[in-house]
């Protein structure tokens, strides 16, 4: 098939960025004819050979504007070149199927805010532009789905819930055979049970409910990890921060629970990861991925007090935790069955 793979940039870091190369590779590979339209492109980026990319120039936009214009430049493209299946990683109106990574109205309510200026403006504009236009709209999760279908006009027979893929080489439960080496290697406490938070936005992942929440344990034998380039500025003798840390699954094997406090998380891939080490996780209830979350995964809180999120660490510590093994199968959340459901919505933009 001739696929077309559509984002804003085409780099190495970001989650969303890491997938389209992801994608772009995958669909290479398996003798597709792909072609990348971003307007932004990094020299460092490996293109295969064969892989076409389309970069329409914006950086002299305001970033503001620059979906709008892109999508408007996006149609023009599409109106005079022909695709059997157009894949969207972003907020367009030209695509068969459209991974929808967030939603602007549910994060604003999440956060406690009303919009405010062009910038909120325009993100819910776009939201609601994608959502009507033809193809299938691919949330993240349920929680997503759900915030869609509250906040704009949307044919639900157009949503399928689609998880983010997780690698499932890099992270699985053989690690945890090696959890001894790799709490020495990272410098967990000997003789504590490690609650981790890997995170790259501190605040918006609830570092602080667990900063008031540790400060309360400190008479336990347990410390609270956290793993991200965002400076910790913290005087308790029971939380560390370790800084940027890429081997990510070395973590969740020397872990012994994943802490997930989110105000607002479409999805959360650290949940996913850290199963599939056989790390259980403890998170809140504005985490898409709480819906794989069972009594044998971990435990889902459905509140921001103190005192249920330190109520929800006593638990843990008292719970004997049996992650489903074949949790990736019966999830879909490895990479090859997540790309069938992709290639399947070939066609679909008449939907």
């Amino acid at each position: 098939m001739r696929i077309a793979l559509i984002h804003t940039r085409l780099q190495y870091k970001g989650g969303l960025e890491s997938r389209l190369i992801a994608y772009m590779r995958y669909l290479h590979a398996h003798g597709h004819a792909v072609t990348v339209c971003v307007w932004r492109r990094e020299a460092d980026v490996q293109v295969p050979d064969g892989v076409q990319v389309e970069l329409f120039k914006l950086r002299w936009l305001p970033k503001v504007f620059r979906a709008w214009f892109f999508d408007r430049k996006l149609n023009r493209y599409f109106a005079e070149n022909a695709f059997d299946l157009r894949i969207s990683l972003g907020r367009t109106t030209s695509h068969d199927a459209m991974i929808v990574a967030g939603n602007h109205l549910g994060f604003l309510e999440a956060m406690g805010r009303k919009p405010r200026g062009i910038g909120d403006r325009l993100q819910i504009l776009m939201d609601g532009k994608a959502y009507a236009a033809p193809g299938v709209l691919l949330p993240a999760s349920e929680m997503l789905r759900e915030q869609m279908l509250a906040h704009h006009v949307v044919n639900p027979a157009k949503i399928q819930v689609l998880y983010p893929p997780t690698d499932g080489q890099r992270f699985h439960r053989g690690l945890k055979d090696r959890k001894a080496e790799f709490r020495k290697k990272h410098g967990f406490a000997e003789g504590k049970r490690t609650f981790l938070l890997i995170s790259a936005n501190h605040i918006l992942k609830g570092l602080p409910i667990l900063m008031k929440v540790f400060a309360q344990l400190q008479h336990l034998p347990i410390e609270l990890v956290v793993a991200g380039g965002e400076i910790v500025d913290s005087s308790l003798p029971n939380v560390r921060h370790i800084g940027f840390v890429r081997e990510t699954e070395e973590l969740y094997a020397a872990g012994d629970y994943s802490i997930l406090a989110s105000r607002y998380d479409s999805f959360g891939q650290v949940v996913t990861e850290s199963l599939l080490c056989n790390t259980p996780v403890i998170v809140s209830m504005m985490t898409g991925a709480k819906a794989i979350v069972g009594p044998g995964e971990g435990i889902v809180v459905d509140s921001f007090e103190v005192v249920d999120w330190k109520a929800a660490v006593l638990k843990a510590l008292e719970t004997t935790f049996d992650i489903d093994p074949e949790l990736a199968a019966h999830h879909g959340l490895l990479f090859e069955d997540h790309m069938q459901k992709l290639l399947s919505c070939a066609g679909a933009g008449s939907v």
